[in-house]
């Protein structure tokens, strides 16, 4: 399967963190989830990010913003801080395309899965937020 929209959430994830922080998060939850550097490279190569490995990469780099809280709750006050700081004349339509995917995600019990359908659902929404960093 491929996931390319994930991948890109993972980029928004980051984005959304402080600058020192963001990296820091992503390394964290690479080193955790035991993703090698040859293997980001080859899913950025092959847009494909089906390995096991990638599945959580999402939602860990999600928790460590704090942006996923337990129980699969998003923290729609710390994102809308985090927009209006870094996307201040996108922020209206980020944040209305954020709170319609996690009212469209609720329900889902796995965190992992709950934060891929965010960033699917917010992809589809704003695809030009691909283009960030």
């Amino acid at each position: 399967m491929k996931f390319v929209l994930f991948f890109v959430g993972i980029m928004l994830h980051q984005l959304m963190g402080a600058d020192a922080d963001r990296k820091e998060h992503f390394k964290a939850c690479a080193q955790e989830l035991k993703i090698t550097k040859d293997m980001m490279k080859e899913a950025r190569e092959t847009k494909t990010f089906d390995k096991p490995e990638f599945k959580c990469l999402s939602a860990c780099v999600a928790k460590r913003a704090g942006i996923l809280e337990p129980g699969n709750k998003y923290n729609m006050d710390k994102v809308k801080d985090m927009v209006n700081k870094k996307f201040p004349d996108k922020a209206a339509d980020i944040i209305k395309a954020k709170e319609e995917c996690v009212a469209g995600a609720k329900g889902i019990a796995d965190e992992c899965d709950f934060a891929r359908s965010i960033d699917s659902c917010f992809f589809k929404k704003i695809p030009d937020m691909r283009k960030k960093e």
